[in-house]
């Protein structure tokens, strides 16, 4: 009895294991930290990165970015890519804290900007898109989504001060939006909390509050795509239209969306 007992917990320890091992690897940043910390040294929280985008470009597959409470001002771009959700590659606050990054003062560019990436988790960030000169700039929110970039989460998150809070270009697709806290974006016609425009995206259990025009906003592009087959469901929205036309939810253009169990 004994020795089976023993081959049975060497074999939940192996399997445990590799259960771990095949979670990937977990990097820092923090800022007290230092960009000249290898990879390697990030991997303990004793000698985290400096800032975000150095952190990123040691991630792989199934890795996680954990970034410690503080400020970062800096525009996060080009993160790498995961292979499915069973490996994606997560930015995430550390447990328990809350990490703010806002955009580089007069950059003209998002906080988070994807572009042709997928697999990606972003989950429990303040994103601050406050810049004097963010209205005149060519992009379109505190979160850029463009090019063929698809099933991006983000979860747990609040995003605010940006032209719009949230922007999802046509050719973007299976991208989710969960548990979100979106409000104060945008200071005209086209400030709304969410303006999507690619397909299959997902809204889900969010606070949408306090934007210029539309909470929600699934438009067509000029180019004459639609947004379809996208899905809103479960959201709290809010005292919206603050400084122009609008309102709670407009779904102006697209087939088969469906919005349901909102207040």
């Amino acid at each position: 009895m004994k020795k089976l007992i023993l081959l049975i917990c060497s074999v939940f320890f192996l399997m445990a294991e590799s259960t771990w091992a095949a979670g990937g690897t977990t990097y820092y940043v923090a800022t007290t930290g230092n960009d000249a910390n290898t990879c390697t040294q990030a991997q303990s929280t004793s000698t985290p990165k400096l800032t975000i985008m150095s952190g990123k470009a040691c991630l792989t597959p199934g890795d996680t970015l954990y970034i410690r409470t503080g400020l970062y001002t800096e525009v996060v771009h080009s993160i790498p890519s995961g292979t499915s959700w069973s490996a994606p590659v997560t930015v995430a606050s550390y447990p328990g804290e809350t990490a703010t990054i806002k955009n580089y003062a007069a950059s003209g560019w998002p906080v988070v900007y994807f572009e042709n990436q997928s697999y990606i988790v972003l989950d429990r960030l303040v994103l601050n898109g406050f810049n004097p000169d963010y209205l005149t700039s060519p992009y379109y929110a505190v979160i850029d989504i463009e090019g063929t970039s698809h099933h991006i989460r983000i979860q747990n998150s609040e995003i605010t001060n940006g032209p719009n809070g949230i922007y999802v270009l046509t050719t973007a697709h299976d991208n989710e939006f969960l548990d979100m806290s979106v409000h104060n974006n945008g200071v005209g016609i086209h400030g709304h909390g969410f303006y999507i425009n690619g397909y299959n995206n997902l809204i889900d259990g969010s606070d949408i509050y306090g934007n210029a025009s539309f909470g929600i906003h699934l438009y067509w592009d000029y180019a004459g795509n639609t947004a379809n087959d996208n899905i809103v469901r479960n959201n709290k929205i809010h005292n919206n239209a603050n400084s122009v036309r609008g309102g709670g939810l407009l779904i102006a253009s697209g087939n088969r969306n469906k919005v349901y169990n909102n207040i």
